[in-house]
């Protein structure tokens, strides 16, 4: 079950959501940190048989999800897709080391 949808504070955040959907990356924002059955769970990109997720921390800062979406974008040909300037410019200059 999904947890509920923050508010969204970042502009940001819907655009990186719509690209990583065209990539049919999967979005799933869980509270992994207070689940005792996964004690070393971490948000990130990951792969699950034929489908890719990205899961979110919701108790997370609004940054650490953003860079892991970026994160997860820099993983794929983006040469043939449209990024609006916010975007491309975030790609442009983040850190290569996501931690993902």
């Amino acid at each position: 079950m999904t947890a509920a949808k923050p508010t969204i504070q970042d502009p940001l955040i819907p655009l990186l959501e719509a690209l990583l959907e065209k990539f049919h990356i999967q979005i799933r924002r869980e509270p992994l940190k207070n689940d005792e059955r996964l004690p070393d769970a971490r948000s990130g990109l990951c792969r699950i048989r034929d489908r890719q997720f990205l899961l979110l921390d919701p108790s997370e800062p609004e940054a650490h999800s953003i860079a892991l979406m970026i994160g997860a974008l820099k993983t794929m040909d983006l040469s043939d897709v449209y990024l609006p300037p916010s975007v491309r410019d975030r790609l442009e200059n983040s850190e290569t080391d996501t931690g993902m």
